[in-house]
């Protein structure tokens, strides 16, 4: 996800152990002309890491997958189901569901110049519900090789509006021998176990859902093993990824970036607790947020949330009325 899967992100979700991680989508144009920027979006090549690009043709892909191989990346994503409006005007995204010759002439390019490594696409279920392609895309990139594909089971019409249609995972992994991977709508541990009793699908990848809920990919590993649910996050728990992700951060960016780059994520944690919009305005006002800091608010905070102490200018009985 763009501004949020950045390296340290990726940092905190392999202490969370999981088995395969997206850089952000990167800009094939950004890569060819070796913008400095997007060479910081790639961070460390860990063994687990896909890194995504997104490109219209099939030259600007090669272009970008030279100065990919270049750095020494462990595996390759092909963003085909982007819906943003500046990355279909390009041509890229979901763009390409409309030209499935183009999709060919980039998977096969991919797949013999880097042979060596993982290749996987990302894509939608079709443009619009009149235009639906998902099975004849997804032959494609079984037939180029691909080792395995995700399924955003919307089109590219709906954006992240409506709902996913699961029934297009499940024909799809009935029509591949390669593994499909189910996307969208996987917000908890039963939405994750609806999506694989209605898919059948190899596994989740899960996006937007995990913004503030990192806890969520481990209710999906228990969803795809059969397991039970896992307990939510203790008040201690939240505190200490909160922390651990802020200094991470700092780690990677800087005191002078990092507030700024925090904050979507510190809303995401906070959404729905009591009270949570006046430790928010208390941490916001700090342009250069200490780690200190962050840990005494967030640390007096959580304490009264365990307690029933009042909050800064809160009574107990407010927490409730302030979410």
């Amino acid at each position: 996800m763009a501004g949020y899967t950045d390296p340290p992100y990726r940092e905190l979700m392999k202490e969370f152990r999981i088995p395969v991680l997206f850089t952000e989508m990167i800009d094939s144009h950004a890569l060819v002309h070796r913008n400095d920027k997007t060479s910081k979006m790639l961070g460390r090549r860990d063994q687990q890491l896909f890194t995504q690009i997104a490109a219209g043709t099939a030259v600007l892909a090669d272009g970008a997958l030279s100065v990919l191989l270049e750095e020494d990346i462990r595996g390759i994503n092909l963003n085909m189901g982007c819906p943003a409006k500046k990355v279909v005007s390009c041509g890229g995204g979901s763009n390409l569901l409309r030209h499935p010759t183009i999709i060919r002439d980039i998977c096969r390019n991919v797949r013999k110049r880097a042979s060596h490594i993982p290749f996987s696409v990302k894509f939608r279920s079709g443009w619009d519900m009149t235009s639906l392609n998902f099975l004849e895309v997804g032959k494609i990139f079984e037939d180029e090789g691909v080792d395995f594909v995700i399924l955003h089971a919307r089109t590219r019409t709906q954006a992240f509006s409506g709902r996913a249609h699961w029934n297009h995972i499940r024909m799809l992994k009935d029509h591949l021998r390669i593994p499909v991977i189910g996307n969208g709508d996987v917000v908890s541990y039963e939405t994750a176990k609806a999506m694989v009793d209605a898919s059948g699908c190899d596994g989740i990848a899960i996006g937007r859902g995990v913004i503030g809920n990192p806890w969520l990919y481990l209710q999906a590993a228990a969803a795809l093993e059969g397991d039970a649910p896992l307990k939510e996050p203790s008040i201690d728990e939240r505190f200490r990824i909160i922390t651990r992700h802020y200094e991470l951060i700092l780690d990677y960016f800087g005191s002078r970036l990092s507030t700024h780059i925090f904050r979507k994520h510190l809303v995401g944690y906070l959404k729905g607790l009591p009270g949570q919009k006046l430790v928010k305005e208390e941490l916001f006002k700090d342009e250069a947020l200490s780690l200190e800091r962050l840990k005494d608010v967030l640390g007096e905070y959580f304490l009264a949330l365990k307690t029933g102490l009042s909050l800064p200018n809160v009574a107990p009985k407010d927490l409730a009325q302030t979410a």
